[in-house]
């Protein structure tokens, strides 16, 4: 029966239910299927001819890109291929957040557009705006992805996330709870705030909806993969997948997250800003970029870093004409990679090295070091902490703010001075303060390190 109604939901409820919203992807999705397997070479040629067509008419209809264009020298006609790209300036959060009234086309108002918003965990919202159809195509381009993970529209999913604006609440409204198990295909647990009994919850509401995939907070997760390990529950059924994103995913808990609930994890890099940014196939080599949409760079002065190489991410979405967002800097730092990946998808891959620019500490010497690895493994590891953070306002010193946990002692002191030694060096100062809690924000996402020293200006 199940199986039944899942055929149904694919080919009658969602095309309908979509329809009737006004975002019918049927055709999209199709068209993303074809184009992944096109060759890296084609794939490129079709991110110019998009880019070409989206710079001309920015720098037509969109006042604040023509005048930045015009200060730092750059015209369209000056862009002959994808290697010109870094003529182009780059945009900041700080630029939309200040000029996006500017940044939507003179010949669309707000009206015409679609409103949406970031979560601010950087401490940097930012509101922005979307043609209609470009909802459409975001949503296209996510459903693509999923199926690589074995996820499509009629799979029953339990959502595990953290931000309150995310989590539609149910209440006592029938209609609601079933528009959002038989029509939407989710079930949500919301993991802003989380103890034994919420946890509990969790375990029978999933062994007893079976959901066939999870999508996730990385570290929400792992903390209730963990939970049913120290309590040795297990789940009477096999889920399909888990799709980690948000959130760093470390190989440590990666692997641990899929010995205990069973099934493999796919990690997923996405932004408010532009939806699903890039995935993993089944071969878990690096995460295909959604590059018919968007056009990521992976930048160092300005300019392309080669495979392998560290760099910040800028993100130009190729698709949404009412508000552009071009050479975006999202904050976040990633390494390309090299050749063609061996399920034959022509799509251009990447990894993420850490996280976001703010994961990242930056010694006076210039070493680079992955701060939300470093927390993570410290926290792990040291004795009785309960949670840790780090922060650093310059170069010469971090803060390690930690929550005690029962039993701490001087001997912690000593253990997490020494290890910051190791990875940090002699020239950066380790100062330890203790704090009663660690303010989680309103995004829902925990925060392992925030740095206002960046590597990649």
């Amino acid at each position: 029966m199940r199986n039944l109604f899942e055929t149904f939901h694919k080919h009658v409820i969602h095309p309908l239910w979509t329809w009737k919203d006004g975002e019918y992807s049927a055709a999209y999705v199709k068209e993303f299927e074809r184009t992944q397997y096109l060759s890296a070479g084609e794939i490129r040629d079709l991110q110019f001819e998009r880019l070409r067509k989206l710079i001309r008419e920015s720098y037509e209809f969109c006042p604040f890109y023509k005048r930045r264009w015009d200060e730092h020298g750059f015209h369209p006609d000056r862009l002959k291929s994808l290697d010109d790209t870094h003529l182009i300036p780059m945009v900041s959060k700080h630029d939309v957040q200040r000029y996006a009234d500017e940044m939507i086309r003179t010949d669309k108002t707000k009206d015409d557009l679609v409103r949406n918003m970031t979560g601010g965990s950087t401490g940097e919202p930012v509101v922005f705006y979307m043609d209609p159809e470009r909802v459409t195509t975001r949503a296209a381009s996510t459903i693509r992805h999923n199926r690589w993970a074995g996820v499509d529209v009629c799979t029953l999913k339990a959502t595990v996330w953290g931000h309150p604006r995310d989590i539609r609440t149910l209440g006592e409204d029938l209609w609601d709870a079933f528009r959002e198990k038989w029509i939407y295909r989710n079930v949500f647990l919301d993991t802003s705030s989380l103890d034994e009994r919420k946890m509990m919850d969790f375990f029978e509401t999933l062994n007893r909806e079976k959901p066939g995939a999870f999508i996730t907070y990385a570290n929400s997760m792992y903390l209730f993969a963990r939970f049913m390990e120290d309590r040795n529950l297990r789940f009477d059924y096999t889920p399909t997948s888990i799709i980690s994103t948000a959130e760093i995913l470390e190989d440590s808990r990666r692997a641990e997250i899929e010995r205990i609930i069973g099934c493999p994890i796919y990690n997923r890099y996405g932004s408010r800003e532009t939806s699903v940014i890039a995935s993993e196939c089944d071969r878990h080599d690096g995460m295909h970029v959604n590059a018919e949409a968007l056009l990521l760079e992976t930048v160092k002065d300005g300019k392309q870093v080669a495979p392998g190489e560290l760099g910040e991410v800028v993100i130009t979405d190729l698709l949404n004409y009412g508000m552009p967002l071009i050479r975006y800097r999202i904050r976040d730092v990633g390494t390309p990679v090299a050749g063609v990946c061996g399920c034959g998808r022509g799509l251009p891959r990447i990894k993420l090295s850490g996280g976001r620019v703010t994961d990242f500490l930056v010694t006076p010497s210039g070493k680079i070091v992955s701060g939300a690895s470093m927390t993570i493994f410290l926290t792990a590891n040291a004795p009785n902490v309960q949670r840790m953070q780090l922060y650093q306002a310059r170069p010469e010193q971090v803060e390690f703010r930690i929550v005690k946990g029962d039993g701490y002692a001087s001997e912690t002191d000593d253990y997490i001075r020494r290890e910051a030694r190791k990875y940090l060096g002699d020239e950066v100062e380790a100062v330890l303060k203790f704090v009663d809690e660690i303010e989680q924000p309103a995004s829902g996402k925990l925060l392992y390190c925030i740095s206002e020293v960046s590597p990649f200006l």
